[in-house]
Formats: structure tokens, sequence, C-alpha cells
């Protein structure tokens, strides 16, 4: 069984995990890594790719910085577009920028035409604009970038969720970005599970980015194909009432 975490729950084990010891850059280092490690499985490898990561002002785009700085370093060219002035960042989305400058990675703040070339130009874009805790419709630079990745033909990989999907509910009042991949941390979301948001987050991967794993838990879980087969094995007909018994399966990543 796979858990799902609210917003609200996700903040909390935030909270919690960083009582713990595991604090805000640790977890996002290892969010970025782990974004950046499906934007190279999405392309085939890094020689001679290109990527553009797309940032919002949070910590959604935090991760998305982190992500850009190992695509930079694994040699594969990255643009980031950052939708709010570095000097608006705060906290660990901060720190996370400046180590992307630090280590020569590419920024600038393109929106419009210029975001359209550079996405025309990629073999993979990252949607980190916004993350679970979004709610209501993109509007100004952050609705021109939605249209924008949804408009190329670059595949994309969404940041914990597909930009503009409603974490608590997955409803989608407004644009949303159309993920081929989305990387999800530490549990799933109602918003990736519930329609309309499912149908835009193409194959989920739940990343384990250092959480306590004692703390990741919810009374809503997913039930995996093993968990279905069990019930099965342990049910009988008079007890499912010739229902069908159904699950979801999601590609959980290795070490």
């Amino acid at each position: 069984m796979i858990p799902i975490l609210s917003p609200e729950q996700s903040a909390a084990l935030d909270r919690e995990s960083e009582a713990r010891g595991v604090g805000t850059l640790e977890l996002m280092e290892n969010a970025g890594r782990a974004v950046a490690e499906a934007a190279v499985s999405l392309t085939g490898g890094t020689y001679g790719r290109r990527a553009v990561v797309i940032c919002g002002k949070g910590n959604n785009g935090g991760d998305g910085l982190v992500a850009a700085r190992h695509l930079h370093r694994r040699g594969v060219g990255v643009t980031s577009v950052l939708l709010t002035a570095p000097e608006e960042l705060t906290g660990a989305a901060a720190e996370e920028f400046r180590r992307f400058a630090r280590a020569g990675g590419r920024w600038g703040a393109a929106i419009g035409a210029s975001l359209s070339r550079e996405l025309s130009r990629a073999d993979v874009a990252v949607d980190a604009i916004f993350g679970t805790g979004f709610r209501g419709s993109a509007e100004g630079s952050n609705a021109e970038a939605i249209e924008a990745l949804n408009d190329s033909e670059a595949p994309v990989v969404a940041v914990d969720i597909p930009s503009g999907v409603d974490g608590e509910t997955g409803a989608v009042p407004g644009l949303a970005v159309r993920a081929a991949v989305t990387v999800t941390f530490g549990s799933l979301k109602p918003g990736l599970v519930f329609f309309p948001g499912a149908a835009l987050t193409g194959l989920v991967s739940v990343a384990d980015i250092g959480f306590p794993s004692d703390l990741v838990t919810s009374d809503l879980q997913l039930a995996e194909r093993a968990d279905a087969a069990a019930w099965c094995r342990v049910g009988s007909p008079s007890r499912t009432s010739g229902r069908r018994a159904w699950s979801w399966w999601w590609r959980v990543p290795g070490p």
C-alpha cells in the first residue's frame, strides 16, 4: 500500500522531519536529484541533450534549481527559467539558486516567444512552477509558462505534481501542465490519483528523498497490484459480491 498525503499532511511531514534533523536543504537536494534522474531517463542519456527547467518562487522552484544543477554537471545543456526575480527567492530556494549560479548554470527570465524558442530546442522540460499546495488558477507569467510547456513538443517532467492541479482534490480549474512523468516525494498526493488531475500526471514515480519512514503515514492509501493479489487470495466470491478489484500501477524507482 502506498500512503497518500494531503498538502497539509505533507507540510506537517516537512516540519516533523526537520525536527528529526532532516533539513529542508537535504530534502530539496534529494528531490532535485530524483527529478534530474527522471529527465535523463526520459531523454535516454545526456550527450548532446538540452533541458529547460521552469522554476516558480517556492520550494518547488528550489527543487527545479537542484535538478538543473545536476543536469548541468552531467553535461546536459540546461537553461533555468525563473518566473520571479532571484532576489525574491527565500530560504532553501534562494540558497539553491546561489548554488546553481556558482556552478555556472545558465538562467534567465524568458517568457512569451523567448520561452517558446527555448522549449523548441529542448529534449526535455521540467515543470517546477507550482507545488501541491497550489489553489485556484494560474495567472500572468505562470499561466504563460504552463501554456508554453503544453504547446512544446518536449516531454515534461513535473516536480511533485503537474502545475495547475489542485494537490488536495485533483481539480483543474484553469491551465495545467500535461506531464509525461511526475516525480513526487515520499508519498502520493490526492491530486495525483483523483481525476481530472490524474489524467495529466503521465507516469508517476514516488521518490524516497529521506523522510523518516515512520512519519510517512496516512489513513488514505493506494493499493498496488501485489495488495490486490493478496486480497484475491484471501477473499471469497461471497465477500466480493462479484465486484471487480482494481489497482493502480506506479513505478517506484530503486536506489
